[in-house]
């Protein structure tokens, strides 16, 4: 009863390699409203043993819900579930982090709007690059969605990620 959806976090990780070493890495002590959490496990590829992770982080919901949480802030509670995130990945080999992080860069050529951009910067500082936002620079969360709620400002932001490293 303390998590929305009866504490599902909805995350599912499947590949087409055999996941090793599955786990879990918790958030559910710096989580509000939704229970938090990131899958990981070791892929072999190539013979060369990679780490994935997949997730979804809190998102800045200002504006739509007042804060209830331990932190100063929503932005707060997903650095903090970023930092987590980065220290409890597992190894320190080749490593792949997915999923909606619910942080993004500014890039107004493209007309992407930023969103909880320190999560995201801190991501970057850690070694992790963003290739695809270099490829194909484009919103995952867009402002014509249907399903998005109506009224409030809606922008256009890339908040889902596939971040590298090594």
């Amino acid at each position: 009863g303390l998590y929305a959806y009866g504490g599902s976090d909805g995350l599912l990780m499947v590949s087409k390699l055999p996941l090793a070493s599955a786990r879990e890495i918790d958030f559910t002590d710096i989580s509000t409203l939704n229970r938090r959490r990131a899958l990981a496990a070791e892929v072999d590829v190539a013979g060369t043993p990679v780490t994935v992770a997949c997730t979804h982080l809190s998102a800045d919901l200002t504006g739509i819900a007042p804060y209830p949480g331990s932190f100063p802030s929503w932005a707060n509670e997903n650095l903090a579930q970023v930092d987590r995130l980065i220290e409890k990945r597992g190894t320190s080999g080749p490593t792949v982090a997915m999923g909606d992080f619910s942080c993004g860069l500014a890039d107004e050529a493209n007309g992407l709007h930023g969103e909880l951009a320190e999560s995201c910067l801190a991501i970057e500082d850690a070694g992790y690059a963003d290739p695809a936002r270099e490829v194909w620079p484009a919103c995952t969360w867009c402002a014509d969605n249907l399903l998005n709620a109506d009224g409030g400002e809606h922008h256009n932001a890339l908040i889902d990620h596939v971040y590298v490293r090594g």
